[in-house]
C-alpha cells in the first residue's frame, strides 16, 4: 500500500543521504509524527458564518504555475523535467536525490527553480520498477498559494482564506494545518507567533 509522507520543515540539505528510508526531521516520510502537544479535534473552534461562505478546496488550489509550465500533483514529472530542466538537481547533490519510500520502491528526486534560488521545489517519485514518475509534493512557500497565501503571513489570513483546518499537530513549536481534497493535501505550518514558515501540496496516494 501506498503510504502518505511529509519532508522536511525547514530543508537544510541537498546531500545523497544514503539507501534507507529517509526520516525528515519531525516527521516520517510516512507522516507519522513523532509527537504531538496539541488534543486536534479540540483545537479547531466549529465554523463561524463568515467561514460558511470560503469556497472549498478543489484541483485549482493544487496547481501551480513556473515559467508557463503548469505543475500539478500526480502528473508526469518526466515531463515537466524536459521543459523546465533539472533545476537545483546536479551531480553536487546526487542529482537532487532525497531518498527511498514506501519499502524502498520508490526513489525521491527533488528539483528546485529557478536555480539560483528557488521559488518552487517540485518533488518526484520514481517508480524503482519501471522507471515511471509523478509530481508527488511541490513546496511552494516562497511562490504562494493561489489564493494569495504565502511565506510570513499570518493564522488568521490563512483561516480568512481556507477556513478552519481538518487537522493541526504542534510538535517542536513548529503546528502543521492540513487541508484535503480528494488524493490530495494542503499542509501550511506556522511559528509560535503564528506567521506562516512553508507550504507544502502533497500527494497523498
Amino acid at each position: 500500500m501506498k503510504r502518505k509522507y511529509i519532508l522536511m520543515i525547514l530543508i537544510c540539505s541537498l546531500t545523497f543521504i544514503g539507501c534507507k528510508d529517509i526520516n525528515y526531521a519531525n516527521s516520517t516520510i510516512n507522516n507519522k509524527p513523532a509527537t504531538s502537544t496539541t488534543n486536534n479535534q479540540d483545537k479547531i473552534p466549529p465554523l463561524t458564518e463568515p467561514q460558511k461562505d470560503i469556497k472549498p478546496l478543489d484541483n485549482d488550489d493544487f496547481i501551480v504555475t513556473y515559467n508557463n509550465v503548469s505543475l500539478s500533483l500526480g502528473n508526469d514529472a518526466g515531463k515537466v523535467l524536459q521543459q523546465l530542466g533539472q533545476g537545483t538537481a546536479n551531480e553536487n547533490n546526487n542529482f537532487g536525490f532525497v531518498g527511498y519510500h514506501d519499502e524502498n520502491k520508490y526513489k525521491i528526486f527533488m528539483h528546485g527553480y529557478p536555480t539560483s534560488s528557488p521559488i518552487v521545489t517540485l518533488y518526484s517519485k520514481v517508480t524503482i520498477s519501471d522507471g515511471t514518475s509523478i509530481i508527488s509534493q511541490l513546496d511552494i512557500t516562497n511562490l504562494g498559494t493561489n489564493r494569495g497565501l504565502g511565506k510570513k503571513d499570518s493564522y488568521s489570513k490563512m483561516i480568512a482564506l481556507y477556513g478552519n483546518p481538518k487537522k493541526e499537530v504542534t510538535e517542536n513549536n513548529i503546528t502543521k494545518c492540513s487541508y484535503s481534497f480528494e488524493n490530495k493535501e494542503l499542509d501550511i505550518f506556522y511559528n509560535s507567533i503564528k506567521e506562516i514558515v512553508q507550504i507544502l501540496l502533497v500527494d497523498t496516494d
